[in-house]
């Protein structure tokens, strides 16, 4: 018996596995699914559109696996949350 999935419909965009695809797609996962941006906004005034605008310019391909972890790690602390 054979059995065929598809999806139909479905677009979603895959990031290329580049440094900057990375970057990207490491920021929208977290503008899509993290719970406490408004906290954070209150709290501390957390513009998470304003990170992106920030730490994009930081990013290229040209740089190491290192460096790139490097960034994203500050990128991700700017939540100011150890759970991240």
């Amino acid at each position: 018996m054979a059995f065929t999935c598809f999806h139909a419909g479905v677009t979603e965009e895959v990031p290329s596995d580049t440094r900057r695809g990375n970057f990207e797609s490491c920021w929208k996962t977290l503008d899509e699914h993290y719970c406490f941006f408004e906290e954070k906004q209150k709290s501390f005034g957390l513009d998470w559109n304003e990170v992106h605008a920030r730490y994009t310019p930081m990013i290229n391909e040209r740089m190491t696996s290192r460096q790139l972890f490097e960034v994203l790690g500050k990128m991700v602390n700017e939540l100011r949350d150890g759970h991240v």
